[in-house]
């Protein structure tokens, strides 16, 4: 198993994705993790899926917790590839590209988000879409994504997924922090067969204050 500042050495050699040159990727990712558990998820021996896997900050603080097998899906090309090769001695650790578009991020200009189909062949207990709706422009979009999050999940699964609502934010389409009407979102949310089971945070209309919520299936 690496050490954090292994796995924030070979982070800094990132040149896609998510905060390229940013020396405590591994930290920022414990911190998401931790926060996880201490709201009642245990990690060990679940099937993980991660939307929006980015560079693998998730991954690598998951690597020594015993999952049974991890699966991120990334729009960003380059990312997967650096996660390919950078995890490639984690044999339960699996990368693939999503062929879709995002305004931030880019990925395949001709793929609509809301007609993405998941690369997916098993079951998932947890998905994670952290910092993923934040940057969909189109609540159309947020829909398809929760809808195959609920085709893949097993009986039992939980979904981690953070928002900007508004309040406190001001309502936004700007991929670079897309705000959602609260109302909207827990919508979509119901629409799409979530239970939310517990939320926390997005009280402030701060970059770092994201709304955290627990759903169930």
């Amino acid at each position: 198993m690496r050490a954090p500042d292994e796995w924030n050495a070979l982070f800094m050699g990132i040149r896609h994705g998510y905060k390229p040159d940013t020396p405590d990727v591994y930290e920022s990712g414990e911190q998401m993790v931790q926060q996880a558990e201490a709201m009642g998820i245990s990690f060990h021996g679940l099937r993980v899926l991660d939307v929006g896997c980015g560079n693998g900050r998730w991954a690598a603080v998951l690597t020594p917790r015993g999952v049974s097998s991890y699966l991120g899906l990334d729009v960003v090309e380059g990312s997967i590839a650096f996660c390919r090769e950078t995890f490639k001695s984690y044999p339960a650790f699996q990368f693939d590209a999503l062929p879709a578009f995002n305004g931030r991020y880019g990925g395949t200009k001709e793929s609509r988000a809301e007609d993405v189909v998941f690369p997916v062949s098993t079951y998932c207990d947890i998905i994670i879409a952290s910092s993923l709706f934040t940057h969909f422009e189109r609540l159309t979009a947020v829909e398809r994504y929760l809808s195959e999050m609920r085709r893949v999940a097993a009986q039992a699964c939980t979904l981690y997924v953070t928002w900007f609502r508004s309040p406190p934010n001001e309502v936004t389409s700007d991929a670079r922090r897309t705000v959602f009407p609260e109302t909207d979102i827990r919508a979509v949310l119901e629409k799409t067969g979530w239970k939310i089971h517990s939320e926390n945070g997005g009280t402030k209309a701060e970059w770092g204050d994201q709304w955290l919520m627990l759903c169930t299936t």
